[in-house]
C-alpha cells in the first residue's frame, strides 16, 4: 500500500464535470419521458386488464421517477462537492508552493 496520497485537482474537476453532465442528462431524460407519458395519458384502457395494469404500473412508475430525480440530485451534489474539493486542493498546493519559495529565501 502506498504511504502517500496524491490528489490531482485537474482530474477531480474533469470527473466532477462528467458527473454533473450525467446528472443533467438523467434529469433531462426523465423530463422527456414523463412529458411523453403524460401526453399519452392512460392509454391502457378501462377494461379489466387495463385497470390491472394501471394498478400495478402507477405506483412503481412514481417510485422510478422519484428515484431517478433523487439520483440526478445526488449526482449534482457530488459534482459540486468534487469541484469544491479540487479548488481547496489547488489553493492548498498554491499556499504550500508559496511557503516553500519564501522559506528558501
Amino acid at each position: 500500500m502506498a504511504d502517500h496520497f496524491l490528489l490531482e485537482p485537474e482530474q477531480f474537476t474533469r470527473y466532477a464535470t462528467l458527473i454533473g453532465e450525467l446528472g443533467e442528462q438523467l434529469k433531462d431524460a426523465e423530463l422527456i419521458l414523463t412529458s411523453q407519458l403524460r401526453y399519452e395519458n392512460e392509454c391502457w384502457g378501462d377494461d379489466d386488464p387495463g385497470k390491472a395494469f394501471a394498478g400495478a404500473y402507477s405506483p412503481k412508475a412514481n417510485t422510478a421517477f422519484t428515484n431517478a430525480d433523487s439520483v440526478a440530485t445526488h449526482l449534482n451534489n457530488l459534482h459540486v462537492a468534487l469541484v469544491e474539493s479540487a479548488k481547496r486542493a489547488q489553493d492548498e498546493e498554491q499556499r504550500n508552493a508559496t511557503a516553500n519559495r519564501e522559506a528558501g529565501r
